[in-house]
């Protein structure tokens, strides 16, 4: 049945959700978790992103009757650029403005693939670039959703089949890990079956029956924290976005309230930030210059300052008008990047 009515709107839990792929990540990162731990934290985010950046443009196209794309790429300017200019303008200093480059144009996850890898302050920009890289396309599949309308459907369910097959190929190809890991067409699937539940939601309703798939949907994330690295490489993906999207779906229905725990949501709210910061001072950690607990501590710090002075007063700047509080159900939610 169709469920014409549902709108994104805020969900704290999705907010938790946020929070709990950060924690993966920066505990990864730390070696307080398991090392895939960092590589499941990521592919989290990339599901989430597709999942609530589709559903924002599918509102938009219900309520408008179109979607522009000028304002979605203002919003997205506007939510992700202030924190990046300001974390780039750091790693300057240390690398020159050249070295910052590629980040600053969303194209690190080339960079280290032609770099092998090489990690530097800016190397944490490359998921960022991926996503952005999929945003080039994705939101002009759904415009063009409007005259063809199974195209969105088609596209995702080709790209879901086509990554894992293009990676295996790549892999066996002997392209090298880096080329498969950091490539925009080898991520392409988890950021699609979160688009695809977005795509589903709207026409179908999350029906109440989904609670059920919050457990088996977390037990497939947390398989891969536990993943050996060729799994994190190849099949990761995959698994994490169909878990990712049971976990949202059920969600979505009710289930995992404990999701939108204030603890849980407080890091979700300032992962984008985190997600920048936590990586330079992880690093210098290993290296044996500062504590760990001192160099986390650090991160959540700046990742403080960078919500509340940074981040916050662009999120209350709607399409370039006058400035307004967050409570728009877009602005609270999907407006947000989900990936750092």
């Amino acid at each position: 049945m169709s469920n014409a009515t549902w709108r994104l709107e805020h969900r704290p839990a999705l907010d938790g959700l946020r929070g709990i792929a950060i924690l993966l990540v920066v505990g990864g990162h730390a070696h307080w978790l398991p090392g895939p731990s960092s590589c499941a934290g990521v592919n989290l985010f990339f599901a989430l992103s597709g999942f609530l950046i589709t559903a924002l443009l599918l509102d938009e196209a219900e309520r408008r009757g179109r979607v522009s794309l000028p304002a979605f790429y203002g919003r997205r300017a506007r939510r992700l650029l202030p924190a990046l200019a300001v974390y780039l303008c750091a790693a300057a200093a240390f690398v020159g403005v050249v070295a910052t480059l590629p980040a600053l144009l969303y194209a690190e996850n080339w960079a280290m693939v032609v770099n092998g890898g090489a990690p530097g302050p800016t190397s944490i920009a490359w998921s960022l670039s991926v996503e952005e890289q999929f945003y080039l396309a994705w939101p002009l599949v759904v415009v063009a959703g409007a005259r063809w309308g199974r195209l969105p459907w088609l596209v995702a369910v080709v790209g879901i089949v086509a990554a894992p097959v293009l990676r295996l190929l790549l892999w066996h190809g002997g392209a090298g890990w880096w080329r498969v890991y950091y490539g925009t067409g080898t991520r392409a699937d988890v950021l699609l079956w979160g688009c695809l539940l977005a795509l589903a939601v709207k026409r179908y309703g999350p029906s109440p029956w989904l609670r059920w798939a919050l457990v088996p949907g977390a037990a497939a994330v947390a398989a891969c924290c536990f993943a050996p690295q060729w799994w994190s490489v190849l099949l990761d993906p995959a698994l994490i976005g169909v878990g990712e999207g049971a976990v949202i779906a059920a969600t979505l229905a009710g289930a995992g309230r404990w999701l939108a725990a204030p603890v849980l949501r407080w890091f979700g709210q300032r992962s984008y930030a985190l997600y920048l910061w936590h990586y330079v001072l992880v690093v210098e950690a290993h290296a044996g210059r500062l504590p760990m607990w001192a160099a986390v501590g650090v991160a959540l710090l700046l990742a403080e300052g960078s919500w509340r002075l940074v981040e916050s007063p662009f999120l209350r700047r709607r399409d370039g008008g006058p400035k307004q509080t967050i409570a728009s159900p877009a602005g609270r939610t999907g407006d947000r990047p989900v990936l750092g």
